[in-house]
């Protein structure tokens, strides 16, 4: 299986020795809900992929991509323009 539930603690570990390695980057990218309804709602969709990425200023941010069974690339719900964090968040 793909994805597993963590505490709270694990996760805020994750975060917080993400953020102490990489001072002044964003914390994260802010979806509304209906971004993640456009990638799941495609009929074909079975996975997700969030790849990381770079603005061409520099920025991160994430690319949201729904996959079909067959690991193809759903190329109509490829998804970015979030939020950053902070302000965000």
């Amino acid at each position: 299986m793909l994805g597993q539930k963590i505490s709270q603690a694990e996760g805020d570990s994750l975060k917080d020795r993400y953020q102490k390695n990489n001072p002044g980057k964003p914390k994260a990218v802010i979806f509304d809900r209906a971004t993640f309804e456009r990638v799941l709602g495609h009929k074909n969709t079975h996975y997700v992929a969030i790849f990381f990425g770079e603005t061409e200023d520099g920025t991160n941010t994430v690319v949201i991509t729904g996959y079909d069974k067959n690991n193809n690339a759903i190329s109509e719900t490829t998804q970015n323009r979030g939020g950053p964090c902070p302000p965000y968040c």
